[in-house]
């Protein structure tokens, strides 16, 4: 990589720049290539998708030796809303005039982050007029989510309305010269939507922060006998079942702590939830020193996502996170998720209701040395250095 110029354009992610201690896979796969010698430019949208509020900053501005630019859009309440859309339209018109503006030379390849998919097909436009290899992303399915919101609408419009994103969707699938996806099942979905056959051109790639490792001095700190939540408070968690069973087990394990951080829309309604169970604990926005060292004490951590159809296929990045760090993962969560914490991360809770949770934090509790052995099993999956060695390979 030394020399080489690359691109990374992801949004709706945090990076170094914004101090907020946590950063994901774009920032992540930026700092890996800055560090083996590329020069590298990330563009991201000035809209902060975690806060949603604007990111106060110049358009262009160079942080720990990478390149960012921020690109301009209106911004958005709702993850799936018309407004979005727009959004993601500015964002790809941005992306060519910010090209444009500060006269970015052209790279040896780009990591472009899927969706939005508008961004994605500008982004794969410009690509394939300049011969730029693109390694695709992909993170979620769209456009097939926000097919799924407008269900209020009759079925005949909502087809023609999504048509257009389709077909822009199925372009970058296809074009890409490398296709990365978060999960097996989002690998088989992503090549019957494109109806691409060429397997070997796909790569399933589990990005999580590489694990930071504490002193016993560090650990004694902080909490014992904690269950755990680090990340947003947005639409698709409820934390109302796991809060019922957590005050109900509170008599039974009276030292037993739950430490929850991070930020969101819905970190007003989490926190009135909690705010009348003892023992519950919320330390705000954490950075990955401080995530860090509250995991290496935990019991457990919980994801308690609703039960939508879009995560079957998916594997959230704080599952990847907690068992990287050796703790074992709660969630209702059926698909993908179920089939790795039934298989050695964790324990999956059958049903996302009170009963469940009660039983499942019992089992966590009771058995929690067997079940930190049983991650060995698949802790090598979320291994970082190992994963960007096969990116590396299969670039070359």
């Amino acid at each position: 990589m030394n020399g080489k110029k690359i691109w990374v354009v992801q949004t709706g992610e945090p990076f170094s720049f914004d101090n907020s201690g946590r950063v994901m896979r774009g920032q992540l796969v930026a700092d890996y290539f800055k560090a083996r010698g590329a020069f590298v430019s990330v563009f991201t949208s000035r809209f902060f998708h975690q806060k949603r509020a604007l990111r106060n900053a110049t358009a262009q501005f160079n942080h720990e030796g990478i390149d960012f630019y921020l690109l301009d859009s209106c911004g958005y309440g709702s993850s799936i809303s018309i407004k979005r859309i727009v959004d993601h339209f500015q964002l790809a018109i941005n992306f060519i005039v910010t090209v444009l503006r500060f006269k970015i030379s052209k790279p040896n390849f780009i990591f472009l982050g899927y969706p939005p998919v508008e961004l994605a097909f500008v982004v794969s436009l410009y690509a394939k007029a300049r011969r730029i290899p693109i390694i695709l992303d992909v993170k979620d399915q769209w456009p097939i989510i926000f097919e799924r919101g407008l269900g209020f609408l009759p079925r005949p419009i909502v087809r023609i309305l999504i048509t257009p994103f389709h077909w822009m969707a199925k372009f970058c699938l296809r074009e890409a010269s490398l296709v990365t996806t978060i999960s097996c099942s989002f690998k088989d979905w992503v090549l019957g939507y494109s109806n691409r056959s060429d397997c070997e051109r796909f790569l399933v790639l589990p990005l999580c922060a590489p694990r930071k490792n504490f002193s016993a001095d560090q650990v004694s700190k902080t909490h014992l006998n904690s269950l755990v939540y680090f990340g947003s408070f947005t639409e698709v968690y409820d934390f109302s079942a796991f809060a019922c069973a957590f005050k109900k087990v509170l008599k039974i394990y009276p030292d037993l702590r739950f430490v929850f951080g991070g930020t969101g829309p819905k970190l007003d309604q989490v926190l009135e939830l909690f705010s009348e169970i003892p023992n519950s604990e919320y330390v705000g926005y954490l950075d990955q020193d401080g995530v860090a060292a509250h995991y290496s004490s935990a019991i457990a951590s919980i994801a308690p996502f609703r039960a939508l159809s879009d995560f079957r296929l998916a594997i959230p990045n704080k599952i990847g996170e907690s068992i990287n760090y050796r703790v074992p993962v709660l969630s209702a969560l059926k698909g993908e998720v179920e089939l790795l914490l039934q298989g050695g991360g964790g324990v999956a809770v059958f049903s996302d209701t009170p009963e469940c949770w009660e039983k499942a934090l019992h089992r966590a509790i009771k058995n929690r040395d067997a079940l930190v052995a049983n991650i060995e099993r698949v802790i090598d999956r979320f291994d970082f250095e190992a994963n960007m060695q096969h990116l590396n390979e299969r670039m070359s």
